[in-house]
């Protein structure tokens, strides 16, 4: 009986897991609000060493463009308030001063 025990729990465990890692991908997307053309095919085909213009010809405009330290160009928002407890995917391209690209990031936020 002890190890019927152990091993629904296991299994409980398990479904957990896969439950806790896929759904939240789902949700994420679910709640953000991504640039009118925007695909994952296209974002995938961006790579470093791409220029500016080469990402703009693939992605479009971004939703928005950040300068700090480097250029960021964010494809993707969150829908709610950021006071709403959900989560949302923020997909950017990095530039460097030269407007090459230097980076791609694609990041699941939980507010």
């Amino acid at each position: 009986m002890r190890k019927a025990g152990v091993t629904f729990i296991a299994l409980l465990f398990f479904f957990f897991l896969i439950f806790f890692l896929r759904v939240p991908n789902f949700v994420s997307r679910a709640n953000t609000e991504y640039t009118k053309n925007f695909s994952y095919e296209k974002f995938n085909t961006v790579k470093i060493g791409m220029t500016e213009e080469q990402v703009l010809a693939i992605l479009g405009e971004p939703l928005y463009r950040y300068t700090d330290n480097r250029i960021q160009l964010s494809y993707s928002k969150t829908k709610n308030s950021l006071s709403d407890f959900t989560g949302w995917e923020s997909t950017r391209v990095y530039l460097n001063d030269e407007h090459i690209v230097i980076g791609v990031a694609s990041n699941i936020f939980f507010n």
